[in-house]
């Protein structure tokens, strides 16, 4: 159990009106413009969708604007984590040593769920980001029940409001790691989120294509076509039993061509590597 102050509950006085990327201008297209400043978003996705890579490029976006990112990674090392976005072009130690994103690498197991929460809560204290990662939520089911993890969200939740701090949360599929989460649980913690992406796989004609669906996004536009999970991989105009006709879109394919606009403006960083 997560115990939060009745403080940290009382919402803020305002909303904000002002957006910012989510370091993928395609994906920034199809959320209406990229996300509210004050918004949790949850990005659901297997393994190997491109979750960290997506964590990765929304901390980059928050660099390049001149704004502090705290990022909290559940699944890598630290030098992984940095070698992985070194091959995705992005040179995580330097975003470091500026003092605008700041990385916390920690196994679920090294801490009970309130102490990984108080440990966060200082952190969000010490440091005074703009924006937050956490890659991936759904990692800390390895260590608590269903409603615990249901109570970390909503502690997080109201304390990043209250910071206005714009955040991502990445999460696998419901019960990857625990056999007892229920659809309730998941379909409240998803509700908790102001917008709601989800990226699958399909199978089209033998090849394992990603889709991305933005099932929500509250208060603003998102792309409609989202109902009818946009097929990634392949940039032209597809069809297969009821998919319908339209142009396609990737995942995969938008975040690699905005990781190849940074290889092309510093060929140092190294090659691409695949998403992960």
């Amino acid at each position: 159990m997560v115990i939060i102050p009745l403080a940290f509950l009382t919402p803020r006085e305002e909303a904000s009106a002002a957006k910012v990327s989510t370091g993928t201008p395609d994906l920034d297209e199809m959320c209406g413009g990229g996300f509210y400043k004050d918004a949790i978003a949850l990005l659901t996705g297997p393994t190997g969708a491109g979750k960290t890579l997506a964590g990765l490029m929304f901390a980059n976006a928050a660099f390049e604007a001149g704004e502090k990112c705290l990022l909290y990674t559940y699944d890598e090392t630290h030098d992984r984590l940095v070698r992985n976005a070194r091959g995705w072009g992005m040179d995580l130690e330097a975003m470091e040593r500026s003092g605008l994103v700041r990385v916390v690498s920690s196994y679920p197991e090294e801490a009970s769920l309130e102490d990984h929460f108080l440990g966060m809560r200082r952190e969000i204290e010490d440091y005074e980001p703009n924006r937050m990662v956490v890659d991936t939520l759904s990692a800390l089911e390895r260590i608590v029940a269903p409603r615990g993890l249901l109570d970390f969200v909503i502690a997080l939740g109201a304390v990043l409001r209250q910071g206005e701090i714009t955040t991502l949360l990445t999460s696998a599929p419901s019960g990857r790691f625990s056999s007892t989460p229920t659809p309730a649980i998941a379909t409240e913690i998803a509700s908790l989120a102001d917008v709601n992406i989800e990226i699958r796989f399909v199978e089209l004609s033998g090849e394992r294509q990603r889709t991305i669906t933005v099932l929500q996004s509250r208060g603003t536009w998102h792309d409609q076509r989202s109902s009818d999970a946009l097929v990634f991989g392949v940039i032209g105009v597809k069809s297969s039993g009821n998919w319908k006709e339209r142009a396609t879109r990737c995942m995969g394919t938008l975040l690699h061509r905005s990781a190849k606009h940074l290889l092309s403006q510093d060929n140092s960083a190294g090659p691409v590597c695949s998403v992960e």
